[in-house]
């Protein structure tokens, strides 16, 4: 098992509705994964930290991680955050 983490930093001048607009349709190409599980969601800022939204995706090895990556949702997901995001970091965890 893999898990698949991915932290955004959105741009200071990402509209509140365009950010409403991208986690509505991560719920949707998340759905079309194909996942142990996955959970997305906006930072809780506790320790600080640099990232303003996350997402952790459970997969079956690192052929799942990368099925994922070629698929038309991850395309379709990552071509709506592109034009609103600061930076992306993303990591490859193995999971028990």
């Amino acid at each position: 098992m893999v898990q698949h983490i991915v932290i955004v930093k959105w741009r200071p001048d990402a509209a509140a509705e365009e950010l409403a607009a991208v986690m509505a349709f991560a719920d949707t190409a998340l759905a079309q994964g194909d996942f142990v599980s996955y959970r997305h969601g906006p930072s809780l800022k506790v320790s600080g930290g640099a990232g303003d939204w996350g997402m952790v995706l459970d997969l079956e090895g690192p052929e799942g991680v990368e099925k994922w990556l070629a698929s038309e949702p991850h395309e379709a997901l990552a071509q709506r955050i592109a034009p609103l995001k600061e930076s992306v970091l993303s990591i490859q965890l193995p999971s028990a």
